[in-house]
């Protein structure tokens, strides 16, 4: 069952279906394709007696969030609850007794509030509006270090995702404001990007990347220039992939190099 507590949600296939049901749903999918889409996709947690129960539980719950909770999807949760299939599993998978009453309380109270009428249902959230392009290149103007004397630094956007850009900054170094041309060299090692090797050496030097929250950016809007856009051939993931090598950040001035 993975990681798991006696809430509902608490679990690590509810999670992964319901994020699943809302990525679709966001993108202004129908509830009915998303469902059959999730229904096909998912049979081998759907034919697992011990992880069954947490598919339908998920589904009912986003349907029922979204105010359309389809009879047959709530009366398969309804079953489930009711003939004790979920407590089973439990049983056969060593819960103690404590976590079986507690689970017992909190399927009752799950199965009556998908069985009731949800006043608010959750609306699509509106596409989150970009900033960038991938392969957009930046200008990022900062003072030389202990003194009030600026230069231009560069990095460039490489992948975008939802509500976060993963941009690389570049060794690059200049008193005046960059132009595409001094932004070249560093595409071509880019695109041959080995992402299991971030170390570069030689005269371009590239750093490690990060994922950069949009919202955050206005915040730093005024040291940015935008200077360009180069081709980018490389895929490097998206933020729930890669989020782990990379982390989120919201702080955009931690992009510059600083070593003058």
């Amino acid at each position: 069952m993975g990681t798991w507590g006696t809430a509902i949600q608490s679990n690590d296939a509810f999670a992964d279906i319901y994020y699943l049901f809302f990525d679709q749903f966001n993108k202004g999918v129908e509830v009915k394709v998303i469902s059959e889409n999730l229904i096909r996709d998912n049979q081998d947690i759907i034919g697992e007696a011990d992880e069954s129960f947490n598919f339908w539980f998920a589904l009912a719950k986003a349907q029922w969030e979204v105010g359309e909770l389809d009879p047959a999807v709530l009366a398969k949760a309804k079953n489930i609850i009711v003939k004790g299939e979920d407590i089973e599993a439990w049983k056969r998978l060593g819960a103690g007794q404590k976590q079986i009453e507690s689970r017992k309380q909190r399927t009752g109270k799950f199965l009556a509030l998908i069985e009731s009428e949800n006043k608010k249902p959750k609306k699509r959230k509106k596409p989150f509006k970009q900033i960038f392009r991938k392969g957009e290149c930046l200008a990022v103007k900062i003072k030389r270090n202990h003194s009030d004397i600026t230069y231009y630094t560069g990095a460039i956007v490489l992948e975008l995702d939802d509500e976060v850009n993963l941009v690389v900054k570049l060794s690059l170094q200049k008193l005046s404001l960059p132009t595409l041309h001094d932004f070249m060299p560093y595409r071509e090692k880019i695109n041959n990007w080995n992402v299991d090797d971030n170390r570069f050496g030689g005269e371009y030097k590239i750093g490690v990347p990060g994922w950069y929250m949009v919202k955050t950016f206005k915040k730093y809007k005024d040291s940015f220039t935008s200077i360009g856009v180069l081709d980018i051939s490389t895929n490097f993931g998206s933020s729930e992939e890669t989020e782990s090598r990379y982390g989120i950040n919201p702080d955009w001035m931690d992009i510059p190099f600083r070593r003058w």
